[in-house]
């Protein structure tokens, strides 16, 4: 029964050429494309996980700014913004 399914596979394979190779590559991408979405979220999933406190970190990418236009640094308004932080852990 098997041997028939990969019979009639290969002759509908060689009989429809164009369709087949669209398919196939169609496939490749589509795999190809999942699994470096795959790896680049277990990547992003696994930054600074080495560390003991990696719960505690965090990563900014913001810059604050008061409302005169002046730049605060980044420490200062989050211990003001979170008050559960503690400074210098």
């Amino acid at each position: 029964m098997l041997r028939n399914y990969v019979n009639v596979i290969f002759q509908n394979t060689i009989r429809n050429k164009t369709y087949s190779l669209i398919n196939i590559v169609g496939l490749s991408v589509g795999l190809a494309a999942f699994i470096v979405i795959l790896k680049f979220i277990r990547f992003e999933q696994s930054y600074d996980r080495f560390h003991t406190k990696a719960d505690q970190l965090y990563r900014v990418i913001l810059e604050f700014s008061t409302s005169t236009g002046g730049k605060l640094p980044i420490a200062h308004c989050l211990l003001i913004s979170t008050a559960h932080s503690q400074p210098g852990s």
